[in-house]
């Protein structure tokens, strides 16, 4: 079990209860699993456990309309993630490629228009989307991306893994927690497996 020596600020007293509820699941859940060196294995699977802890706790806890905004928080951040990614994804592959370091530059900022231009369009169609504005007014580059990449990267395979494993977190944990023991090219390869739906992946439990 990892320590940790993350304060509880006072500034936490002004979050609401879905913020704090989400900071509480997301520390605790590295204080479960913790892989040292792997940022992104660790922050993914911290993020799986929030969004499935704050989601049972509003389901036990919450009104309706505290799970309605919930719902909806979640599925904008969904098609952030996803906006991010896929354009994350682009800048990789163009830094990979064999063009000329000009040409790079070119589209390196082609990417990040149609980045900007994109978001624009699903905030005109959905005006919730402007709680982004803050997000999209600083400097947009790949270490900004890379951000967001690092804590939502493997967010699919884990939350794969769970259903995987009917939901239940003690089986969730037990598998990630074997998960993160393996050298990280079988760790990563295994994961991969899990989010394609390979359930072959679950012989790591065996």
């Amino acid at each position: 079990m990892q320590e940790t020596t993350s304060p509880v600020l006072n500034t936490f007293i002004g979050y609401s209860e879905i913020n704090l509820a989400r900071l509480i699941f997301h520390e605790l859940a590295h204080q479960v699993v913790y892989v040292p060196g792997d940022s992104v294995f660790n922050e993914s699977f911290a993020t799986a456990v929030e969004h499935e802890g704050v989601r049972r706790w509003f389901v036990s806890n919450g009104t309706a309309s505290q799970q309605a905004v919930l719902s909806s928080r979640q599925e904008r951040e969904a098609v952030f993630i996803d906006l991010v990614l896929r354009h994350r994804k682009q800048l990789q592959e163009m830094f990979h490629s064999d063009i000329s370091d000009v040409e790079k530059r070119t589209q390196k900022a082609h990417i990040f228009e149609g980045f900007h231009k994109e978001f624009l369009r699903l905030k005109a169609d959905k005006a919730e989307f402007s709680s982004y504005d803050q997000w999209f007014a600083q400097p947009l580059n790949n270490a900004l991306l890379a951000t967001v990449s690092i804590y939502t990267q493997l967010l699919p395979a884990f939350q794969a893994i769970l259903v995987q494993h009917d939901k239940d977190m003690d089986r969730f944990f037990d598998a990630v927690t074997k998960i993160s023991k393996l050298p990280k090219k079988e760790r990563n390869l295994v994961l991969q497996k899990a989010v394609e739906g390979n359930q072959e992946w679950m012989i790591v439990e065996r």
